[in-house]
């Protein structure tokens, strides 16, 4: 019998980590309903014999797979063509799951037959342990299977989707050929945009699942490394913008011809899915560099380009440019944009 769930764990000169995250998943509740794939994406240290031993001591839950480095986004492919469980999700080798949350998440996926579910997170602070809890609005409809037309303008307009919280039924991201970029910093976003946007029935749980450490500065959402990888960045916007893009002209092309297109809302929500990445890439290129002359440089280039192949994303972000563009001319950096903010950790929303 397949298990409920396969929770792919990308694993990267994670030794520091592994364990603990593993350890989360080690217990009998969990057999035949749980497969942990681990992905070893061409590790240098001793990541994939910690995998090991946990698939020597429980390989009913654990599997190990060892290939040569292709960054994140290629082990998310390779989880998706290798997973055995009805619903996949993913969780980072530096992070991990709360066990009781996720026995309750299991009973969910035992009983729903959702493209995709959203539950809750809780941030972890690197370091001092310090916990921020980030629930789901109590005015969610919980506890059903709801049609995503009726939620796709919220979900991404209210931002409440991430890959630390979605799950996705396994048939589903295969039919719908789902796969992001490889090599590629920033790639979840991709993801999330490509697995929401073609689902006809979404799930909201409300339980807290995903413990995400935040404040590493070896993270690649740090500031720092954001910047230094922007051009990983600007691939995952065009990438998005051409998806939304594709969608866009389907409709259009409906309408153009006369015939009702009673799937627009897919083509909007993606369209805002794109604006909204688009705007992050404005506050890192003008608010993150703290180099100006640089990112003004760089947001110039990017702009151009928007107005050249998507002119509608252009149009739409354009409010974002001017707005990043004064932060950073009254000295706003990351910090203090977070601040801003009230957020944990830095990141280019």
């Amino acid at each position: 019998m397949e298990p409920l769930l396969t929770i792919c764990v990308p694993a990267y000169n994670v030794e520091a980590y592994l364990e603990h995250g593993l350890s989360t998943y080690n217990e009998d509740r969990f057999v035949g309903r749980l497969e942990v794939l681990v992905v070893n994406d061409g590790s240098t240290d001793s990541t994939a014999a910690i995998a090991r031993t946990f698939v020597d001591r429980r390989p009913q839950v654990f599997r190990l797979i060892s290939k040569e480095n292709g960054g994140h986004g290629s082990v998310i492919n390779k989880g998706i063509r290798e997973a055995s469980g009805r619903y996949f999700r993913v969780v980072d080798g530096d992070d991990w799951v709360d066990p009781n949350g996720l026995d309750e998440f299991l009973d969910v996926l035992a009983a729903t037959s959702a493209d995709i579910l959203i539950d809750e997170r809780v941030d972890v602070t690197y370091g001092s342990g310090q916990t921020h809890p980030r629930p789901l609005p109590q005015d969610l409809p919980f506890g059903q299977d709801v049609p995503y037309s009726q939620m796709a303008q919220r979900v991404v307009a209210d931002a409440l989707i991430s890959i630390h919280t979605l799950c996705a039924r396994t048939s589903y991201l295969r039919q719908q050929g789902v796969s992001v970029l490889e090599k590629t910093f920033h790639e979840d976003a991709e993801f999330c945009v490509k697995t929401i946007s073609t689902a006809s029935t979404i799930r909201f749980v409300p339980t807290f699942v995903y413990q995400y450490l935040v404040g590493n500065a070896s993270q690649s959402m740090a500031a720092d490394n954001m910047v230094h990888r922007y051009k990983d960045h600007e691939r995952v916007v065009f990438s998005i913008a051409a998806y939304a893009d594709s969608l866009r002209t389907a409709s259009l092309l409906k309408t153009a011809s006369g015939l009702d297109d009673p799937e627009a809302w897919r083509a909007q929500a993606a369209e805002k899915s794109a604006q909204l990445i688009a705007n992050s890439h404005y506050n890192l290129l003008l608010v993150f560099d703290t180099q100006r002359a640089r990112g003004r440089s760089r947001a110039k280039a990017f702009r151009s380009q928007l107005s050249r192949d998507y002119p509608w994303l252009k149009a739409s972000t354009d409010k974002r440019y001017w707005m990043a563009l004064a932060a950073g001319a009254v000295g706003v950096d990351a910090l203090k944009l977070d601040k801003l903010q009230g957020r944990a950790s830095v990141q280019a929303d």
